[in-house]
C-alpha cells in the first residue's frame, strides 16, 4: 500500500493517504484501475491529491477517462482535452464522451503521442485562470509537434468546462467547439498586449517568432495576414521571420 501511494507513515503509524476525499479511480487504456485522484471534502490539505508514480502507474503515459473515450474519439475524429476530473466527467455526462483530462498541469509528449493514435484533431479547453491558460499554451505546442491539429475552445465567463456546462446547454458547448480558434491564432492573440507596448515589443516579437519557427512554415503561413496585422511586419516578410526568428 505504501509502494502504491495508498498509505503513508504518520506519527501514530500508517494512515490512509486519501482519507476525507472523494475518490476518482484512474484507469489505463484497458480499463484497469492503476491509481487514484482524491478531492478534499473534510479536514485540511491540498484540494486535490493524486497517487504517486509506481510500478503500475506513470501519469506521463495516461489520460483520465481515455478507456471510455477512445472509441468515441475514433468515431468523431476528434478529442477534447481538459484539465480536471470533474471537467471530463461533466463532458461525458453531457454527451461529449470524446473528452479526456491530463493528469497534471503539463501535458507530456507521451500523452500527446497517445492522443494522436486515435484522431488527428484535438480541442483543448483548460481552466480560464492564469495557470490554466499558461498550461494550455504549452500543451498546444506539445500536441502540434505530435501531428495534431489543435483548436482552442473559448468559454469566457466560466472558470472551467464543468462550470460552463452547469450553466449552459450541450448545444452551447458544441457551438463553442465550432468557433474554436486554431492554435497559431490563439498564440498570436496572447502576444498582442506585449506587441502593442513599446517597452515589451522587441522581446515579445523575438519570443513569438522563436516559438513559431519550431512549427512547419506552411502551417504558420496559413495565418500570415493575421500575423502581419498583429506584428506590423509586411506579409511578404513573414516567411523569412518564421525561418530566422526575426
Amino acid at each position: 500500500m505504501q509502494d502504491l501511494g495508498l498509505a503513508q507513515e504518520g506519527k501514530y503509524g500508517l494512515y490512509d493517504k486519501f482519507r476525507g476525499r472523494i475518490i476518482f479511480p484512474i484507469r489505463d487504456i484497458a480499463g484497469r484501475v492503476i491509481a487514484f485522484g482524491g478531492r478534499l471534502i473534510d479536514g485540511e490539505g491540498a484540494k486535490y491529491l493524486n497517487s504517486s508514480e509506481s510500478q503500475i502507474y506513470s501519469k506521463r503515459k495516461n489520460l483520465y477517462l481515455l478507456d471510455k473515450a477512445r472509441k468515441s474519439i475514433r468515431e468523431k475524429k476528434r478529442s477534447i482535452l481538459v484539465e480536471g476530473y470533474m471537467d471530463a466527467i461533466r463532458l461525458h455526462k453531457c454527451g461529449f464522451d470524446e473528452a479526456v483530462a491530463s493528469l497534471g498541469t503539463s501535458l507530456t509528449a507521451e500523452q500527446a503521442e497517445t492522443l494522436s493514435r486515435f484522431a488527428d484533431r484535438c480541442y483543448i479547453c483548460y481552466d480560464n485562470d492564469k495557470a490554466g491558460q499558461n498550461a494550455m499554451l504549452s500543451s498546444m505546442f506539445v500536441l502540434q509537434k505530435h501531428g495534431l491539429d489543435v483548436y482552442v475552445v473559448n468559454i469566457s465567463g466560466s472558470k472551467d468546462p464543468d462550470e460552463f456546462l452547469a450553466e449552459h446547454s450541450p448545444a452551447d458547448f458544441e457551438d463553442a467547439l465550432t468557433k474554436a480558434c486554431p492554435l497559431i491564432i490563439q498564440y498570436i492573440e496572447a502576444f498582442k498586449p506585449s506587441l502593442a507596448d513599446t517597452l515589451t515589443r522587441k522581446s515579445a516579437m523575438k519570443e513569438l517568432f522563436m516559438t513559431l519557427s519550431e512549427l512547419a512554415v506552411h502551417e504558420v503561413l496559413q495565418h500570415k495576414l493575421f500575423l502581419s496585422e498583429a506584428t506590423g511586419i509586411p506579409p511578404s516578410k513573414i516567411s523569412l521571420c518564421c525561418k530566422t526568428s526575426c
